[in-house]
């Protein structure tokens, strides 16, 4: 048995087997000599983390620098057409108007991680909608996405997206309701 060994034993053979150990010694060395954390973004040389080192869905939004999310905003498009000319407002002879105005709330928008949820807030009957919007109640990194007036002008909707790692955020929508002309 012993001689089959030293038959099978040449030089290339064992200064692989010690490149093994050095190059396994080396890492080992470093994983039991340098203290927990020590490595940070001083010791980093640059450009030496790439896209291909983190892991995928692991960056919220804000991990990105403001230049970055502005980039991902993209450019403003054109400005549309003007409307049409709005019906002339009715004259009460020169005195204060007066505009009754109510608000209508809807609180039970809630979004987990990666997803994007709507609510709406419904005026009353014979009520329309003067205009609303969205507040983020809970989570640290919830965006709005959209904020409209829905239901034929009866009521306002929000979309929130939430790109918070640590699970669940909640939103209100609010809608600012006025009766109904005629």
């Amino acid at each position: 048995m012993m001689h089959q060994l030293r038959d099978r034993l040449t030089y290339a053979n064992v200064m692989a087997t010690v490149a093994v150990f050095v190059a396994l010694g080396g890492t080992s060395y470093a994983a039991i000599t340098l203290p927990k954390n020590s490595v940070g973004s001083n010791q980093l040389q640059r450009n030496a983390v790439t896209s291909t080192d983190v892991k995928d869905r692991s960056l919220g939004v804000r991990d990105l620098s403001l230049a970055a999310r502005t980039f991902l905003k993209g450019q403003r498009g054109p400005q549309g057409e003007r409307g049409p000319q709005g019906l002339p407002g009715t004259s009460n002879g020169g005195g204060p108007t007066t505009i009754v105005v109510n608000h209508r709330t809807n609180s039970d928008g809630r979004v987990g991680f990666g997803e994007v949820t709507s609510a709406t807030a419904v005026c009353a009957a014979g009520e329309k909608v003067l205009g609303g919007g969205v507040r983020v109640d809970t989570g640290t990194d919830l965006a709005v996405r959209e904020s409209y007036p829905n239901l034929n002008n009866t009521a306002w909707t929000g979309r929130v997206g939430n790109d918070d790692l640590s699970g669940v955020g909640s939103y209100t929508v609010t809608a600012v309701c006025t009766p109904s002309a005629g």
